[in-house]
């Protein structure tokens, strides 16, 4: 992959949900402290320092910590990179003198203008394919990886940024929702009805395998994914060769196989052989 399209792909994922109030945006991780004053008052019309704090990431885990994280200058920099939600708190008024000062009286009529927000990062009436959520596609019985994409923009864009990653040909992979297998056109759109912006939307990717079932000097190849269930395979036997269900048993690398488990779950992958005892 060229690495301006890595690196590119790394900023759209390096975001967080900032909050000020009852307003969320998804905004780029500020880069330091004060980066992430200008943000405030930039995006939310902060006046004076605010005040941060922050949901981390539960190490390990996709979920965050319920616990906040009170972010100073002096911390900034070893909390930042663990920051799943910034909350941002009003700053005290600027120091005044002790002076009596006329309070000016407010104008009738006069129409209160909305401070301007840059319309790329006004989730109110935006349209979807700005509005950006998080997908999230486990591979195997650990692999999990994390990507951002347009509530309306193609899935294949991801899908096959994550056959690179993984090292795996396109065309070998398949990714499901719900059970469902999604084509090139599928988009988060047409899996959730209603994700909010920032949401995670979970897929399920799976090889196609071709594997061997080998039975003395006899030997028949399948095909199946590895999210099937190895009951699958018991059957096709059972029918190439013309047996009954359970008067064999399937063995892989000298280990009897439980049919009810999966093909990733004993790492069995395309070109191995079963065998038929």
């Amino acid at each position: 992959m060229p690495t301006n399209s890595t690196e590119s792909m790394q900023d759209e994922m390096d975001r967080i949900v900032i909050r000020y109030g009852s307003t969320r945006r998804l905004l780029q991780r500020p880069k330091s402290y004060e980066d992430a004053i200008k943000t405030a008052r930039e995006h939310f019309s902060c006046h004076g320092t605010p005040t941060f704090h922050a949901r981390l990431k539960v190490p390990g885990q996709q979920a965050f910590s319920t616990d906040q994280q009170n972010l100073t200058k002096t911390n900034w920099a070893v909390v930042a990179p663990q920051i799943s939600i910034l909350l941002l708190q009003q700053g005290p008024p600027s120091q005044v003198k002790n002076e009596t000062a006329s309070i000016p009286v407010a104008k009738p009529n006069k129409v209160y203008k909305t401070p301007s927000v840059s319309a790329k990062h006004k989730l109110v009436g935006l349209k979807a394919e700005y509005i950006k959520v998080f997908v999230t596609i486990k591979y195997g019985t650990t692999l999990k990886k994390h990507f951002t994409i347009g509530l309306s923009k193609p899935l294949e864009t991801i899908f096959k940024a994550f056959a690179n990653l993984v090292g795996e040909d396109r065309d070998v992979l398949r990714f499901y929702f719900a059970g469902n297998r999604l084509d090139e056109h599928a988009t988060v759109n047409s899996c959730y009805s209603r994700l909010p912006p920032g949401g995670t939307a979970s897929i399920t990717a799976a090889k196609v395998l071709k594997i061997a079932i080998r039975d003395g000097e006899v030997m028949k190849y399948f095909s199946l994914t590895s999210n099937t269930s190895l009951r699958v395979l018991e059957k096709a036997w059972a029918k190439e060769q013309g047996v009954g269900i359970g008067d064999f048993w399937l063995a892989y690398k000298g280990k009897m196989l439980t049919l009810d488990c999966k093909a990733h779950d004993y790492g069995i992958d395309s070109g191995d052989i079963i065998d038929a005892i």
